[in-house]
């Protein structure tokens, strides 16, 4: 048995033509991923200008002196992740990332640069994050995982 297609007229009136939209075989999708991509990015390099700019204030202390901003960082970052329900993004980070990086560097003796500062923010953010061999990931995530800890996360 032969079934009439879509374009057959049943019963002598003619098929409806088949309305389409002036979006078909368009997805906004794409445009929109690649919006939210540079806001995201925006947010990360403000965070890490921030970040980069409070350095030389913690290279001067002395250890005792920058154990202390360290645990007035960690604080600061914990009371603002519990508040906002877990945000990523906020005014501790950057103190709290500057901190981190000048007690790797003083504990280690390996300063992070700022690839691997804009890494740990960018995983402490839930983005993933692609480096190449001998780019300092291990520094980075060392990095990621104690500011995690610091804002109180698993």
């Amino acid at each position: 048995m032969i079934l009439p297609g879509a374009e057959a007229a049943h019963g002598g009136t003619p098929a409806a033509p088949e309305l389409r939209s002036p979006w078909s075989g368009r997805s906004a999708l794409p445009g929109w991923w690649r919006l939210m991509a540079r806001r995201q990015r925006a947010a990360l390099d403000e965070l890490l200008r921030a970040a980069c700019a409070a350095a030389p204030a913690l290279q001067a202390l002395d250890d005792a002196a920058l154990a202390a901003a360290a645990e007035r960082a960690r604080a600061a970052l914990r009371a603002a992740t519990t508040r906002a329900a877990g945000a990523g993004r906020g005014a501790p980070w950057p103190a709290a990332a500057a901190a981190v990086a000048e007690l790797a560097a003083r504990s280690t003796g390996l300063r992070p640069d700022t690839a691997q500062l804009e890494a740990a923010l960018a995983i402490t953010q839930g983005r993933l994050v692609d480096a190449g061999p001998c780019s300092g990931k291990t520094l980075a995530l060392a990095m990621a995982a104690v500011l995690g800890a610091w804002a109180g996360r698993r």
